[in-house]
């Protein structure tokens, strides 16, 4: 299996998004330092238009990829990327593929060894990332007003929600169901992060969250050990 990391130089919501750091270390460095330790994944790729990028991505141990300026744009989708990627370098064999979001800072090495043994397995085609989303949930119904999902309404600590949320932190597919412009199919499994875990990057305040929670674990961790 091959992981390939995307990161453009370029963002609207944050300025140079990728290289912006969370516990002093860049999003596309934490992103591919998680890959490369990642036994099950014989190469990790990071593609950028960004000199600097790649540039931190080589740092972090994995392989610099010059990515095209007609797949840098904003309106360019992940699928397309992908896709660019594989039809540009054939060499890199027909292994499955997955596709890691570095806007994901606290995704684990772990999550990505489980994701690999579930495809190794057989028991599906593709992998996802998700969250538990334990909130009570509804939706705008007429003139604005809020709409329960659930005529009844359970005690916090007996509710058990059945849904779940992508994290966006990686896919996990065979190259086929890439090449057809998708990145899932229809046994999709799921690897469980925690909703802190989930935490994206998307707008600035994301980041002051992001230190928040990186702190948190840092003391859980210290506390453990």
């Amino acid at each position: 299996m091959i992981a390939v990391i995307p990161a453009r130089g370029g963002s609207k919501g944050i300025h140079r998004k990728n290289l912006r750091t969370v516990g002093g270390e860049s999003l596309i460095h934490r992103a591919c330092r998680v890959a490369v330790a990642c036994d099950s994944l014989e190469r990790v790729f990071c593609y950028s238009d960004s000199a600097e990028i790649l540039h931190e991505g080589h740092a972090a141990g994995a392989t610099p990829i010059e990515r095209p300026a007609d797949v840098s744009g904003d309106t360019v989708t992940s699928e397309e990327t992908v896709r660019r990627f594989l039809a540009d370098h054939p060499d890199v064999g027909h292994s499955p593929v997955m596709m890691i979001q570095c806007t994901s800072p606290f995704l684990r090495t772990a999550h990505l060894t489980q994701a690999c043994d579930l495809l190794g397995n057989g028991g599906c085609d593709s992998v996802i990332a998700a969250a538990h989303l334990t909130r009570y949930l509804g939706y705008e119904g007429s003139r604005g007003l809020w709409t329960a999902m659930y005529p009844v309404r359970w005690r916090r600590q007996d509710y058990r929600s059945p849904y779940w949320i992508e994290t966006g932190a990686f896919y996990l597919a065979e190259r086929r169901t890439w090449e057809a412009g998708r990145r899932f199919g229809a046994r999709c499994a799921m690897v469980e992060m925690s909703l802190m875990e989930a935490h994206e990057i998307d707008e600035e305040e994301d980041l002051v969250m992001a230190e928040i929670i990186e702190s948190y674990f840092k003391t859980a961790k210290a506390v453990a050990s």
